[in-house]
């Protein structure tokens, strides 16, 4: 009873505004050092508390390209470029990692990309009725609708070459 009168609006943004004061992904000093943060508070709190290290796998890019090309072979985008907010100090951190499906591959792919919604399996299957084959191609789908495995697993077994995923501003 005690544990549920503590939180307000007010502590929770004081709090939010502590635990993302740095960019902080996981497995870097930085995430580190917001575990001791949030261990300490909960100590604070009458918790007992303690932080357990273990060794998981972790993956990050080296490098991440997507080059866009008309259908005369002319260049018409690159990417990704940084987000930027007006604002904010930290976008151009270094320790900003550009986003990235992890444990996805490494590779090279050159294909003509197949729009496929949300890669739902029903956006697949509205594909297969208008006989568009994402075999061999870059699948390009929204966040949402579905989980992003789920997008890839589905492109996967269609025998596509590659996935795009993007969070579309109209969602």
């Amino acid at each position: 009873q005690q544990f549920l009168q503590v939180p307000s609006a007010a502590l929770a943004g004081e709090e939010l505004k502590s635990l993302t004061a740095v960019p902080h992904i996981a497995g870097s000093k930085e995430d580190f050092a917001t575990a001791v943060y949030v261990a300490q508070k909960f100590r604070e709190a009458g918790l007992e508390t303690k932080i357990v290290p273990y060794r998981v796998m972790m993956n990050f890019p080296k490098e991440i390209h997507v080059t866009v090309f008309d259908a005369n072979g002319k260049q018409i985008l690159s990417g990704p470029t940084p987000e930027h907010v007006s604002d904010d100090p930290y976008q151009d951190d270094p320790r900003i990692v550009t986003a990235f499906n992890a444990y996805s591959p490494s590779g090279d792919v050159t294909a003509e990309v197949v729009y496929a919604n949300y890669g739902t399996p029903q956006d697949f299957a509205e594909l297969a009725t208008k006989h568009i084959s994402v075999r061999d191609k870059i699948v390009l789908v929204r966040y949402g609708k579905n989980y992003r495995g789920v997008k890839a697993y589905l492109a996967q077994q269609r025998g596509a070459a590659g996935l795009i995923l993007y969070s579309d501003p109209a969602d």
